[in-house]
């Protein structure tokens, strides 16, 4: 029968031997996997971002050409993102800490679909302005959120790999937006960005958030992120410093009295007192 956890302290099955994570093979892989594709899909965040920067050029032809626009207001109908980016930024960095890394990208995508539908709607360059400002306040957060969201899961031996396909995603961004702007209307591109900013809602519901903010801000609830099994051997809970405390039935103090093992890229610490039978 195993032991029961004490106050500031936490069960969490995994191995019995830390020394055999190492030899785990698929449990690794399947942890890659996951950080792969939870980067895949929060990548959609920069995607919208390259969008946004891109969307104003095939389109002020069109809206030249349509008098919605003269030379000197289509300077500023593609500049004027830059200025929502500026504001954009700061209310991010207040988000990642109050909200999270992963709310505050889903959050981003507000100004993003209330921009667009503003531009897809307009009849004046006032809307065209205020639709291009509030795209550009997504802009300026997703460019904070998402690659603290992606640092933050990937484990030491990924995290370059998958840090580069935020720029990877921004450029991919631009190129459709340029790709999509040479076939479509301007208002049927601006649909396109809409589309994107609800299907990043739906795929970052189910993805976690991260392993540091979550220890950091709900220590006392010790709360778990499936996502942090940086060597595959979930669940084990990430702690601040790129720690990580795990146990097979083994006690886990939080304070003091710990030695360390290595554990591939990650630091298991186990309390020497603690039995290891269940």
């Amino acid at each position: 029968m195993g032991e029961e956890a004490r106050p500031n302290e936490v069960l969490i099955p995994v191995h019995d031997n830390p020394a055999d994570i190492d030899d785990d093979e698929p449990r690794k892989k399947s942890a890659a996997t996951r950080q792969v594709l939870a980067t895949l899909l929060s990548c959609l965040a920069p995607l919208m971002m390259g969008f946004a920067l891109g969307y104003s050029s095939p389109t002020i032809p069109q809206l030249e050409d349509e008098g919605k626009l003269t030379i000197e207001q289509s300077a500023w109908y593609g500049s004027i993102v830059t200025v929502g980016a500026a504001a954009g930024a700061p209310l991010a960095a207040v988000g990642v800490g109050k909200l999270g890394r992963k709310l505050t990208i889903m959050l981003s995508c507000l100004p993003f679909s209330v921009g667009w539908l503003l531009i897809t709607s307009a009849d004046s360059y006032i809307q065209l302005y205020a639709g291009r400002g509030l795209t550009g306040i997504g802009v300026g957060m997703a460019s904070v959120a998402t690659p603290l969201y992606i640092a933050e899961i990937a484990t030491s031996d990924m995290r370059g790999t998958l840090g580069a396909c935020f720029q990877l995603a921004v450029t991919v961004g631009v190129l459709i937006a340029f790709s999509a702007g040479s076939i479509l209307e301007w208002r049927w591109l601006s649909n396109i960005g809409a589309i994107f900013s609800a299907l990043l809602v739906v795929l970052m519901l189910h993805l976690p958030e991260t392993p540091t903010w979550l220890t950091e801000k709900h220590p006392e609830r010790q709360r778990l992120s499936r996502l942090s099994v940086g060597c595959g051997v979930g669940p084990m809970l990430m702690l601040p410093g790129n720690a990580m405390k795990s146990t097979s039935a083994m006690r886990i103090v939080q304070k003091g009295g710990c030695h360390c093992v290595n554990c591939a890229q990650l630091d298991v610490f186990i309390d020497p007192s603690s039995s290891a039978s269940d």
